[in-house]
């Protein structure tokens, strides 16, 4: 009998693991977590992607003048 690494469930199958699901999960540390949330804000691709959805959003706001006073309102996606 084998014990799976992940789920420590005893199995009899070929391979460490009991099933693709927990051969294929994986346990993110926080420093993983920080170094991968580094990496994308300084992607020039993430950069890009944030500047045309900060312009998608400024183009749906409206100006409604309602009883005299100005109302932002804002439209969802």
């Amino acid at each position: 009998m084998k014990i799976c690494p992940k789920c420590k469930f005893e199995h009899n199958k070929s391979g460490k693991f009991c099933s693709r699901s927990c051969a294929n999960s994986r346990i993110w540390t926080e420093d993983d977590k920080k170094n991968k949330s580094l990496a994308a804000s300084n992607s020039i691709k993430v950069k890009i992607a944030n500047i045309k959805k900060a312009n998608i959003q400024k183009k749906r706001q409206k100006k409604i003048l309602i009883i005299g006073r100005e109302i932002n309102v804002k439209f969802a996606n």
